[in-house]
Order: structure tokens, then C-alpha cells, then sequence
């Protein structure tokens, strides 16, 4: 990765604002042109202004970074629980978030479209009244990693155009931010985790309910719960796996995780539902070594789950496998669920790697089985039909013969 101590990250708030407010002063005489924005429930026409690249600073509560920035918090111990949030204007913040912009560029290999010096900036970065940018915090990465690399070569980014939304509310802009997200445009999606964690940020660190959120990013609330769910269900398996907050291990594994969700609400009974979690787990884990797609293989898991508990206390040397799962009630009165040895041998199991052995050999044998069912049924169709066509043709001849 390049060094980016040296890249100016945004001038100080009293130097941006004075700035910013005399280009409104000028009311759009200064502009370059006007560029329509829906905002606060209106579609206007904003005017467009031109500024040193070295101005804006990054917005930290992007909704693009949020997994990012758990996530290195994550590996980054040493760092406050708030370290994104205490000071927008931190320097330190401010490189991090700069770090995390660029690994997106390079992941979604965007960076190579600002890399063709025939491709300018085409829209205005939007950046709150106090110098923040709501939107194009990407594009303010690549331009300022371009330009500081090659000042000569990428000269057209020295000074970048940009519109200054009015003074607003924190919901506003989340709304607004929300807004750009739902549009089509040249700009990568959200990766699925990284929109579960936003959406979580904006719910505990913003007070948002379901139904707010159902409402700012255009989503059925019954959507928004499951995304939550699914959430948890990550984070259950990060922490299982000893790799707690590391979100980039999940990005391709939506489907997998859905499939884990589905076959959870089919299962009534906790303990099966909770051994059913943790195979998944452990399918997931180690699907390098799993053949066949993973969101194929969860609900085939969940078919074959009395055969492999049939043969997991062999499997995991487990002699007591014979007490069932029950419920015990805690001080408060409150039900939880007591684990079957099979099912907390194999949460605690640290290797699983012959649990997935054996998981994996059940369902090959299981699907093998059905295929042979299958094709013994087709043989029997086919005599019957056989039958049937010779049953007619003997009738046919005894008709025709009298």
C-alpha cells in the first residue's frame, strides 16, 4: 500500500467554513454551472463550485465503511471503541478512513477508471455546509492518491468540483446519503455486509427503528429484520471462529448465510437448530475443502441431520450421547436452552475439520441414495408403463380375434 502520511486530508473546520460561506455569499455568481439534487424532499438545481483538492475532509460516518472501520478496530485493539467517532476532525481518523477508502478502490478495481487521465471528474463531490463530503469519499481517495503520486500527470484534480448542501440535520444527510445509494450509477453497490453494518450503526449509534429504516432506504421492514438477523448470525460465526469483526471473510458468502436463516426457521426444536448453526459453521469455515456450492449444501445439511447425529458421537469419541436437550429457567424466570452433549461437543470442538469429513460424507451418501431411489423408481415406471402397453396389445389382439 503507498504512503499517505504526507497526502493533505482537508483544511481545519474554521478555514473550510470561512471558505465555503463566501462561495454561498456569492449566491451562485462564483458558480461553474448548477447540478440538480433531491434533497429534504425537494429537486433543485444547486450551484457547483471549484476548490482545492486539499480542502474537503472525509465523512467517518460513511455508510461504505462501516464494516471497514469494525473491522480494524477489530485488529487494532489499542484503539478506543470510538475512535472513528470521538473527533471527525482527527488527523489520525482521517488517515485511517483515507487507508480503508483506498483498499475499496483496489478491491473493486476502480481506481484504474481515474488512472486513465482522459477520464475528469464528470460530478461534483457533495459536501455538507462544514467541508464534509456526504457523497464521493471514494472519489476524493483516488483523486488525492493520483494527483500526490503525480502532480504533473494528474494536474486536473488539483482543484475539484463540488456543491454545498444548506445547514441541515444529521438525518438529513443519512436520508440523503440513503437516496444516492438506491440510484444507478457508475458507482460499485454496497457489499451486502457492508450495508448490514451501516444499517446497524444507523440504528444504535442514530436511534433509527425499523420502520425508519424501512423508509430512508426503500426496504419492506420484514427485509431490514432478516438483514439484522443475518448480521448476527455473522457475528456469531466471526466470534466461533476466532476472527471476530473481520467482515471481508463474509463478502461472498451472502447466500450461504441465507441459507443458514431459512433452515434456522424451519427447525422448531433449539438444540437441532443450534447443532444445525454450528455444522454450518463449520461447512463455511472450511469451504475450500467443501465441494459443491455452500448455499447448496446448507439445506441438504439440514435434511441429513438425524443420520449425522447418528454418527457424530463415534466420529467425536463422545460416549455420553444419550441425554436429550431440555429447557432450564434462569433467575429471572426466563427459558434457555440446555445443550445435548452431541451439540456441545461439537460447539466446543476446536478442530472440525473430520466433523466436516463426516458432514459432508452423509450427504454425499445421502444424495447418492436419493439418486439410486430415483433412478429405481424410473426402471419401475417404465415396466409399468411397459406392462400396461402390453396389456392393451393383448386386449387388442382378443378383440380383434373374435
Amino acid at each position: 500500500m503507498p504512503q499517505f502520511a504526507n497526502i493533505p486530508l482537508g483544511w481545519s473546520l474554521p478555514k473550510r467554513k470561512k471558505h465555503l460561506d463566501d462561495l454561498v455569499a456569492t449566491k451562485g455568481s462564483a458558480s461553474k454551472y448548477s447540478y440538480k439534487l433531491k434533497f429534504q424532499g425537494r429537486q433543485e438545481p444547486y450551484p457547483v463550485y471549484v476548490v482545492p483538492l486539499d480542502l474537503p475532509k472525509y465523512r467517518l460516518e460513511n455508510g461504505r465503511t462501516q464494516a471497514a472501520q469494525e473491522e480494524y478496530l477489530a485488529r487494532n485493539t489499542n484503539l478506543r471503541e470510538d475512535f472513528f467517532r470521538a473527533d471527525r476532525e482527527s488527523d489520525q481518523a482521517q488517515l485511517v478512513q483515507h487507508q480503508l477508502l483506498y483498499e475499496m478502490l483496489t478491491k473493486n478495481n476502480l481506481l484504474s477508471y481515474f488512472k486513465d487521465t482522459g477520464n475528469k471528474q464528470t460530478e461534483p463531490l457533495i459536501l455538507s455546509n462544514e467541508g464534509y463530503v456526504v457523497n464521493g469519499n471514494r472519489r476524493l481517495c483516488a483523486m488525492r492518491t493520483l494527483y500526490y503520486e503525480d502532480q504533473e500527470k494528474y494536474s486536473h484534480f488539483a482543484n475539484i468540483d463540488i456543491l454545498i448542501l444548506p445547514v441541515c440535520t444529521l438525518k438529513d444527510i443519512d436520508e440523503l446519503e440513503a437516496y444516492l445509494q438506491i440510484q444507478e450509477d457508475i458507482k460499485a453497490d454496497y457489499s451486502w455486509i457492508s450495508e448490514a453494518c451501516m444499517l446497524r450503526a444507523r440504528r444504535e449509534q442514530h436511534g433509527y427503528d425499523d420502520e425508519a429504516l424501512s423508509r430512508i432506504y426503500d426496504k419492506p421492514e420484514k427485509e431490514i429484520r432478516a438483514i439484522f438477523q443475518r448480521l448476527s448470525l455473522v457475528d456469531e460465526y466471526l466470534k466461533a471462529i476466532g476472527k471476530e469483526k473481520q467482515y471481508d471473510l463474509v463478502e461472498d458468502k451472502d447466500y450461504a448465510f441465507k441459507q443458514l436463516q431459512k433452515g434456522r426457521q424451519q427447525i422448531k426444536d433449539d438444540d437441532t437448530k443450534e447443532l444445525f448453526t454450528q455444522l454450518s459453521f463449520a461447512l463455511i469455515d472450511h469451504s475450500s475443502d467443501v465441494t459443491g456450492r455452500l448455499y447448496e449444501r446448507i439445506p441438504s445439511l439440514k435434511d441429513s441431520l438425524a443420520e449425522i447425529t447418528k454418527r457424530l458421537p463415534d466420529e467425536i469419541k463422545l460416549k455420553d450421547a444419550t441425554s436429550s436437550s431440555s429447557k432450564q429457567y434462569d433467575v429471572l424466570g426466563a427459558a434457555t436452552v440446555k445443550l445435548s452433549p452431541i451439540t456441545r461437543a461439537v460447539t466446543e470442538l476446536q478442530d472440525k475439520t473430520k466433523v466436516v469429513d463426516l458432514v459432508v460424507d452423509v450427504m454425499d451418501g445421502q444424495k447418492e441414495k436419493t439418486r439410486q431411489q430415483n433412478k429405481a423408481n424410473s426402471v419401475l415406471k417404465e415396466v409399468n408403463e411397459a406392462n400396461t402397453h402390453l396389456k392393451n396389445a393383448l386386449n387388442y389382439i382378443v378383440e380383434s380375434s373374435a
